[in-house]
């Protein structure tokens, strides 16, 4: 479902009073988070200036549920700090040279540790 789709279909149930389930909605978060975040590992993967095991680091803070203990305001959040961060990694990426920079990788793990104690 495009972005697109997703605000219209946001539109109607607004208008025709109709609720989403919280759990649907946190469905699509955690998925949006894994997304992204694999996205970003296959930057990090891809680049000849990143370490081997940096993308392990990512995997496992991933998978090893950190995210799943976030309260719903701060999972939100994660959510949008990270979508942020994959655009303006994409927009980076319309120079064809580009390559994922240390640069980026340190601003990414302040992001991840930002909410790793939460």
């Amino acid at each position: 479902m495009s972005l697109k789709d997703k605000k219209y279909l946001i539109e109607q149930l607004n208008i025709q009073k109709i609720t989403v389930p919280k759990e649907y909605l946190l469905q699509e978060i955690f998925e949006s988070i894994k997304n992204i975040v694999l996205y970003i590992c296959k930057m990090i993967e891809d680049s000849p200036e990143q370490e081997d095991g940096i993308a392990d680091y990512v995997y496992e803070y991933l998978f090893e549920s950190n995210i799943l203990e976030l309260g719903q305001e701060n999972l939100v959040n994660f959510a949008d700090e990270i979508y942020l961060f994959s655009e303006k990694i994409k927009m980076k990426l319309l120079n064809l040279t580009y390559i994922f920079e240390d640069e980026d990788w340190y601003e990414f793990k302040n992001i991840l540790e930002r909410y790793e104690d939460l």
